[in-house]
């Protein structure tokens, strides 16, 4: 059996790769550093929300962040507080959700419904025998987007 999974952990690998790399091409495309993105989308789902909220969010350090929002900051203010896209943010948020959407898609084309519900079952499977305790809480954030997107695409087809 030990061979099966090491082809099965290699295929998930290999699947989250090529995920990424065709993601940071999309960023690298609209001219956003790598990285940034799950910044801007935090804020986006958060406005005025705190550094700290954000590197809580990401599982990220406070510094990390205070570093990111420096160089993605409005010159003219550096004193802010809580965190607000400008236009140009929102323009750069919508343009990648929309690129990272028809990614999705092309990952997704030709699975049923039942074999995208079962994919997801075993998805969910796998990180619980995984994460035990210290990482059950990984990134509520991105559930939370998720979650949020889903009702959006659901409201959107009824």
């Amino acid at each position: 059996m030990s061979a099966e999974f090491r082809m099965l952990v290699w295929q998930i690998s290999r699947n989250a790769l090529v995920q990424r790399i065709l993601c940071d091409r999309i960023v690298d495309g609209i001219g956003l550093q790598r990285g940034r993105f799950p910044m801007l989308d935090v804020v986006m789902h958060h406005e005025g929300c705190t550094q700290c909220e954000i590197a809580e969010l990401l599982h990220i350090s406070p510094a990390s962040v205070a570093v990111s929002l420096r160089r993605m900051a409005d010159e003219g203010d550096q004193r802010c507080k809580r965190i607000y896209l400008t236009e140009e943010a929102r323009e750069i948020a919508a343009v990648c959700q929309e690129k990272f959407e028809a990614l999705d898609a092309k990952m997704f084309a030709g699975l049923a419904a039942q074999e995208l519900e079962t994919l997801s079952k075993i998805q969910n499977r796998l990180f619980e025998n995984m994460a035990g305790e210290e990482f059950r809480d990984l990134s509520p954030f991105s559930a939370h987007l998720y979650e949020q997107r889903n009702k959006k695409m659901e409201e959107t087809d009824a």
